[in-house]
């Protein structure tokens, strides 16, 4: 597939990422006065082969360094000498253009004067932990102690320069749809643990429960109004997404697949709370 590329603080990265990059840092940058920076972004294999090099060797050549990880590549075993990070051999990496995925992965720092987002646990950091997945963004560095690096899950490539969240003018009220919605599953799992006394009819006493659950979980920042707006819509989304499969944006737009998801979790609870079901 051929990608499209622009440049972010001198990096080369994917329209698209830049795009959905763009959005996330205008947000940052409100609300923490600090600048989100691209310090790696998309690679050729050379650049890729060469920054593993950099950092991992064969066993001949250990020479009693300290080994941090090991990697098979080329049918051998390499091992990591650097204290820099690990690195994917190539060509395996999401920051590659010829990589298995696309280019899909940048490395940031922000402008603040300490570690940041390049630290996990600061505050800057967890507000990538808790705002990047509105963006299209997977804070996938936590997975092996690197949380400056982030990948985009969504559209690159052929929907070069089309951002992946719907606009909200563009796209349904979500109340709207989810309220024609199947929720006598999720009503007994909240009967069980959240206090809802209600029927199975979604309405604001069940909302409120139910943004009371996704906040307890992690999936849902906002206020307990009971008010199923935008951000309701994406905890929910992101409760899907952890949970019951769903693979789309965490953009409000509640589609086939998001209903699908629902559906999954809405039998799952019907299933496990039959004490409480009406």
């Amino acid at each position: 597939m051929a990608y499209s590329y622009t440049t972010r603080n001198g990096q080369r990265v994917e329209v698209n990422v830049a795009a959905a990059l763009d959005r996330m840092n205008a947000d940052f940058q409100r609300d923490t006065g600090c600048s989100l920076i691209v310090s790696s972004g998309t690679r050729t294999n050379a650049e890729q082969e060469a920054i593993f090099r950099a950092r991992y060797v064969i066993a001949s050549q250990v020479n009693g360094r300290r080994v941090y990880d090991t990697r098979w590549w080329n049918g051998q075993l390499w091992y990591r000498i650097s204290s820099a990070g690990t690195v994917a051999p190539p060509p395996t990496s999401n920051h590659e253009e010829d990589g298995p995925n696309g280019p899909r992965s940048v490395d940031l720092r922000d402008s603040g004067a300490d570690k940041g987002v390049m630290t996990r646990g600061t505050a800057r950091d967890r507000w990538m932990e808790a705002h990047a997945g509105n963006y299209g963004f997977e804070n996938e560095g936590y997975k092996f102690g690197e949380p400056w690096h982030k990948t985009f899950r969504g559209n690159i490539g052929a929907a070069a320069g089309q951002p992946p969240a719907t606009p909200p003018s563009q796209r349904p009220d979500p109340w709207s749809v989810v309220k024609g919605w199947a929720w006598n599953g999720v009503a007994a799992m909240l009967r069980k643990y959240y206090g809802y006394v209600g029927d199975n009819v979604p309405g604001p006493n069940m909302m409120t429960a139910f943004q009371k659950f996704l906040k307890a979980q992690g999936y849902y920042g906002g206020k307990i109004d009971g008010q199923y707006g935008d951000e309701s819509a994406k905890g929910h989304q992101r409760w899907l997404k952890a949970k019951y499969g769903y693979t789309g944006q965490i953009d409000a737009w509640m589609g086939s697949g998001t209903q699908s998801s629902h559906n999954a979790a809405n039998s799952a609870n019907w299933n496990a709370f039959p004490g409480y079901r009406r």
